[in-house]
């Protein structure tokens, strides 16, 4: 924990040192400013993936912390004696949503924005996993062949795997 939270402060300082070292008249010249928003949000995404291991380091020691409980411990000894079938569920799961994601892409990609790319077809089906589906959107491209999409999305990603997972 300690080593992660050096990890970004380090890094912020990096950051601002970097950023001090251009203040002036070089970042007010036209050819320079894209460059230096590029270098943004390149420093911005490391930045999310340093919080995001950050937090999945907060969640083991949050876990290890509730083993310590008698009462709490029975969910963490849940978690360890499931955690082979958790993990085929989730390979699964893993599975289904690229090979979901991939049709959206091939599909839907040349029209809509959302699944230009493969990142963004798989965003867009982790979302839809959690509600936020568009299917007026996806309908107003193919219309044929969005409900054929739609069903198999619903019965492979939604029904299967939560069945899966409750009867695990």
């Amino acid at each position: 924990n300690a080593c992660c939270f050096l990890t970004t402060w380090a890094f912020r300082f990096y950051w601002f040192h970097h950023d001090i070292d251009r203040v002036g008249d070089e970042i007010m010249q036209v050819e320079h400013f894209p460059n230096h928003l590029d270098t943004i949000a390149f420093m911005m995404q490391v930045l999310g993936y340093i919080h995001a291991f950050h937090i999945c380091i907060l969640t083991l020691m949050t876990l290890d912390f509730l083993a310590e409980n008698q009462r709490l411990a029975v969910v963490t000894n849940t978690i360890k004696l499931a955690s082979t079938q958790l993990f085929s569920l989730a390979l699964i799961f893993i599975i289904a949503l690229i090979a979901i994601a991939l049709a959206g892409h091939v599909a839907y990609g040349s029209q809509i924005p959302e699944y230009a790319t493969m990142w963004r077809s798989l965003g867009n089906t982790l979302l839809g996993v959690l509600g936020n589906i568009e299917y007026e959107q996806w309908k107003q491209v193919y219309v044929h062949y969005t409900p054929f999409y739609f069903t198999v999305f619903q019965i492979v990603l939604i029904l299967v795997l939560l069945n899966m997972v409750i009867t695990a």
